[in-house]
């Protein structure tokens, strides 16, 4: 097979898979339009990740990036809905969280 054949093959795929995903995108591109345009961070450094400027001169935002970086945050119990797509498999996982920094457990 010549490498053009293979690339139309791949771009076929493509074209195919970027059809299919259209729903999906149209509606993210509407909640993101319809969102209004504000910082959706909340202020609590012990939760995100505190502003850079405060990690390089303060002690405690130091610490609370070094705890959330390496414990995670403490996520509350419920559902979680994970889907990955390639172009040979799809794949979908739905779990139970409990709450905590290791959620799933």
């Amino acid at each position: 097979m010549s490498r053009s054949v293979r690339w139309a093959i791949v771009m076929n795929r493509f074209l195919v898979a970027h059809g299919r995903n259209a729903p999906e995108r149209a509606v993210l591109h509407h909640a993101w339009t319809s969102c209004p345009a504000a910082r959706f961070n909340i202020p609590d450094g012990k939760t995100i990740l505190p502003p850079k400027q405060k990690v390089l001169t303060g002690m405690e935002e130091l610490i609370h990036q070094f705890m959330v970086v390496t414990q995670g945050v403490n996520a509350p119990p419920g559902e979680i809905y994970f889907s990955a797509e390639t172009p040979r498999v799809s794949w979908v996982s739905t779990s139970t969280a409990k709450a905590g920094a290791r959620p799933i457990g």
